[in-house]
């Protein structure tokens, strides 16, 4: 039986430029291998196309939001806050994409671990089309046992925005009530080490990052 304890929050302009790249990003969580995860895409700003996000309301297990100030960061925390209903919850860049089998990974991981309260999926990169790890498999085992010298002595930010699985019981809203321009996730993962959670990190590459020489419009 598959699995509905996961939602993922796509927080977007919803410009019309990017339409290609949202509807795969959404696709790709609707895809997921061995679970149901649901979608809620806050659209945020002046500028979304109406027909677009009408569209993507009628998809099934797709919430969508509509809010007026132009904000990832409130986007974000109103995500957290208002739409997270399930056992689990994450994010994804309306411009990157999950494999098909990273929601249900990382759901099985926290399932059978009850000790982590995150987990982090692997990221690759991807350049003109070239796929790259963002971290190798040194990085990550580094991460296990220092995490702070990962993210400030490396310069490595293996807390990226479509990176982790959060477990709603142990994640609330107050790690991402700082109010700040863009959100920033080294922040948040400096703010969750110093609260005492618990990260476990895979080791397999489970999304894409879209770099900006494959996206014009990424912001």
């Amino acid at each position: 039986m598959e699995s509905m304890d996961t939602t993922i929050i796509i927080p977007s302009a919803c410009r019309t430029e990017r339409k290609d790249c949202i509807l795969k990003a959404i696709n790709s969580v609707l895809d997921s291998a061995y679970c149901s995860p649901c979608v809620v895409f806050i659209a945020n700003g002046p500028h979304v196309d109406v027909e677009l996000l009408a569209y993507i309301a009628t998809l099934e297990r797709v919430e969508t939001k509509h809010l007026e100030k132009p904000s990832a960061p409130d986007a974000v925390k109103y995500g957290v806050e208002h739409c997270v209903h399930t056992k689990y919850f994450g994010f994804l860049d309306d411009d990157d994409y999950f494999l098909p089998h990273a929601i249900s990974n990382r759901q099985i991981a926290l399932d059978y671990q009850p000790q982590y309260d995150v987990v982090i999926g692997q990221a690759l990169r991807s350049n003109q089309g070239n796929l790259s790890r963002h971290m190798s498999d040194e990085q990550i085992e580094l991460c296990e046992h220092d995490p702070f010298g990962v993210i400030f002595k490396q310069k490595i930010n293996w807390m990226t925005s479509s990176a982790g699985l959060y477990r709603t019981g142990s994640i609330g809203i107050s790690y991402f009530q700082k109010n700040i321009s863009y959100f920033e996730w080294t922040y948040l993962a400096t703010k969750m080490l110093l609260s005492d959670v618990q990260f476990l990190f895979l080791t397999d590459p489970d999304h894409i990052i879209l770099d900006d020489n494959d996206n014009a419009d990424d912001v």
